[in-house]
């Protein structure tokens, strides 16, 4: 089937389910070089379960190419296009290789129609020299070919462990119907910095995949990934390489089911903060695996400890020393304390944070000045002179030094709140919580990146809130009901029969 945009026909194929139950849909974005046939073999494993709607992206398969310029805005536009079209409201989203590319843009646009995003092999970060080194070796493979087949025969044993000569078929046919230009036009390693920022904005279930077997684009590289998302996880598939669903239809049809099923019982109570120890883990474990290399592998003990408080008003101790001023020049303050959340960001990540009304070229330059300014407050008070605690380099921005916060304090002990079985203990965890929080959390900080946290820590203090009133109203201790109640208020904006709520507890015996 197709359908026009702009002059440009897309193909797809909709398989609406026979079982009248069904109400989920989900939709499959192929690789580079592919089309949409890559997922035939998961078809008749979850037709009964959901509707599937696959489609071939620009320049592939039965699409057309078009004359726009090949940017991910254009294909993500095409995704929307197409769900518009066929009035799916909610969806999931399967994604494999650069096609994961297309999802996150789309997700990010169209954030609250996506229920779940799962990435099969997505090369969120990859080594530009390296990939431009394997662009030129592909591009010396194509001659003077006018599809990608003899690309796609190198390729195909690398990326597919089962050898079945129906499937390489369906592989070689989708390589035969791309054009180099259009390929090398998408084949390159510039979509990553900007997909790592949106994933983590993403506020949406995530599930990262990836083949045992996998040579292209290794399982280490992509549970790698989960340091930009909190809430997500990562699964690899046994005896599967690059093409999972084509090695292990049956497996990955059954996690993916698993996981879709898993979310809608998920509580929310601490998604936001889950993830916490396995991001610093890794962030931290890069850091010094970074640190062997560069001294030769003699490690370097850092005994500079930063401590940044942000909970009740900002204050930051260097090795025990107040740093007083200068935090109100070069967005140093907000700077600091985005990295002490996140510990290892991307330039253009803090670019797009920071200054995103202003153009790319012109916000680095910004950025490095305001750096140069973050560096000059820190270095003041560090142990080693010769040393940095800011680590920079073209790409990463980073802190090297025992960082200590009231915040991530604060969140560690809610995260340890959530796991206490003993419902007495639980209790009295999340009622100092509460009693902890403040009205002038992450102070002076009005970028979105903040107001949006500083909005999921009020969430967060609400969802606490309700568990309290609602424990307490089981145990008919109406009025501690009612107290935990009017905190819930203070932090919901959907106040819907909360109101009714409170006026009955006030009007009880108990009161």
């Amino acid at each position: 089937m197709n359908i026009c945009r702009e002059e440009v026909n897309i193909h797809y194929e909709y398989y609406k389910s026979s079982n009248t139950k069904v109400t989920e849909t989900l939709i499959f974005i192929h690789g580079l070089g592919m089309d949409l046939h890559t997922w035939d073999y998961l078809i008749p494993l979850l037709k009964n379960k959901y509707h599937l709607l696959l489609y071939d992206f620009r320049g592939h398969g039965g699409t057309d190419r078009g004359n726009a310029t090949l940017e991910m805005d254009i294909l993500a536009e095409d995704f929307l296009f197409l769900i518009d079209y066929l009035e799916v409201s909610h969806f999931h989203i399967i994604a494999q290789g650069f096609g994961g590319f297309i999802a996150i843009e789309a997700a990010e646009i169209r954030s609250e129609a996506i229920n779940s995003l799962t990435l099969i092999a997505v090369p969120i970060h990859y080594p530009k020299q390296l990939g431009q080194k394997i662009t030129e070796t592909r591009k010396q493979l194509i001659k003077q070919d006018e599809s990608m087949k003899s690309v796609g025969e190198i390729l195909i044993p690398h990326i597919l462990l089962d050898d079945d000569e129906t499937k390489r078929e369906v592989l070689l046919n989708g390589y035969k119907k791309v054009h180099p230009d259009i390929y090398f036009e998408l084949f390159h390693t510039g979509f990553g910095d900007k997909a790592i920022s949106q994933l983590r904005n993403l506020e949406v279930p995530v599930l990262i995949m990836s083949g045992s077997e996998d040579k292209v684009y290794p399982p280490e590289l992509s549970s790698a990934t989960l340091n930009f998302i909190s809430d997500a996880k990562c699964l690899i598939v046994p005896y599967a390489s690059f093409l999972i669903q084509l090695d292990q239809p049956q497996i990955t049809a059954d996690w993916l089911e698993r996981f879709i099923q898993q979310r809608h019982g998920a509580a929310e109570l601490t998604q936001l903060f889950d993830n916490e120890y396995k991001k610093h883990l890794t962030t931290e474990m890069y850091a010094e695996i970074r640190e062997i290399f560069n001294k030769d592998n003699k490690a370097k003990v850092n005994k500079d400890i930063l401590r940044v408080d942000i909970m009740d008003g900002f204050k930051v101790h260097l090795n025990d020393t107040p740093i007083l001023t200068g935090w109100s020049k070069r967005k140093a303050k907000a700077l600091l304390v985005y990295l002490v959340i996140q510990r290892s960001v991307t330039r253009d990540e803090l670019c797009e944070v920071f200054w995103p009304d202003v153009k790319l070229q012109n916000a680095k330059n910004q950025l490095r000045v305001s750096l140069h300014h973050l560096k000059q407050l820190l270095e003041a008070h560090i142990q080693d002179k010769e040393e940095s605690i800011l680590i920079t380099d073209r790409e990463h921005v980073m802190l090297l030094a025992e960082v200590e916060s009231d915040l991530l304090i604060y969140l560690k002990w809610i995260n340890e709140a959530e796991q206490i079985e003993n419902a007495q203990d639980k209790i009295a965890q999340y009622t100092a919580i509460l009693t902890r929080r403040s009205s002038n959390i992450l102070p002076g900080l009005y970028e979105d990146f903040f107001q949006n946290y500083r909005r999921k820590i009020e969430h967060l203090w609400a969802e606490i809130a309700l568990y309290l009133a609602e424990w307490y109203e089981d145990k008919h201790d109406y009025k501690r009901a009612f107290f935990y109640l009017e905190i819930r208020q203070n932090y919901v904006f959907d106040q819907s029969g909360l109101q009714e709520r409170l006026e009955k507890l006030k009007e009880s015996e108990y009161l």
